[in-house]
C-alpha cells in the first residue's frame, strides 16, 4: 500500500475515533463550533490547525467534531474554534499546536501502520 493510501486510511480511522469519542450513548454529537447536533456518522472531524500540517493532523488536541457547514463551507469556523479551544484547554495548548504545526514531520510506513492500528483498537473498544 502506498504512503498516500496509508495516510488516507489513518485519516478515516482517526476521524471515526474523534467523532465517536465525543458522541453520547445514542451516537449524537454536537458540532464544536455551532452546536448543531447530529449522529456522529453525519458529522466530520474538524481541525483547528489545517490538516495540511502533518505534525498536527492527527493530534487529538487539534481536532473536534464539526458539522459540514462549519468544517467545509465555513472553512473550519476558525475564530469560534480557537475561542472554544482557548476556553476548554487554555492558551498553552493553542501556542503548543501553533508551534508544533511549524515543525517538519515525516511519517514512515511503520508510523502510519502503527497509528492506524492504534486508532482501530480504540474504535473497536468504542464499538463493544
Amino acid at each position: 500500500m502506498s504512503l498516500i493510501k496509508l495516510r488516507d486510511k489513518l485519516d478515516k480511522e482517526f476521524s471515526l475515533y474523534i467523532r465517536q469519542k465525543y458522541a453520547d450513548d445514542l451516537g449524537n454529537v454536537a458540532c464544536y463550533t455551532c452546536g448543531s447536533v447530529k449522529h456522529w456518522r453525519y458529522q466530520q472531524c474538524g481541525h483547528f490547525i489545517s490538516r495540511r500540517h502533518l505534525c498536527t493532523r492527527w493530534d487529538e488536541d487539534n481536532c473536534r467534531v464539526q458539522c459540514m457547514g462549519c468544517n467545509v463551507f465555513n472553512q473550519g469556523n476558525t475564530p469560534v474554534f480557537a475561542q472554544k479551544l482557548l476556553t476548554e484547554k487554555g492558551s498553552k495548548i493553542i501556542n503548543e499546536l501553533l508551534l508544533k504545526s511549524k515543525g517538519v514531520c515525516k511519517f514512515t510506513r511503520s508510523d502510519y501502520e502503527s497509528l492506524i492500528n492504534h486508532y482501530k483498537q480504540l474504535n473497536n473498544q468504542n464499538n463493544e
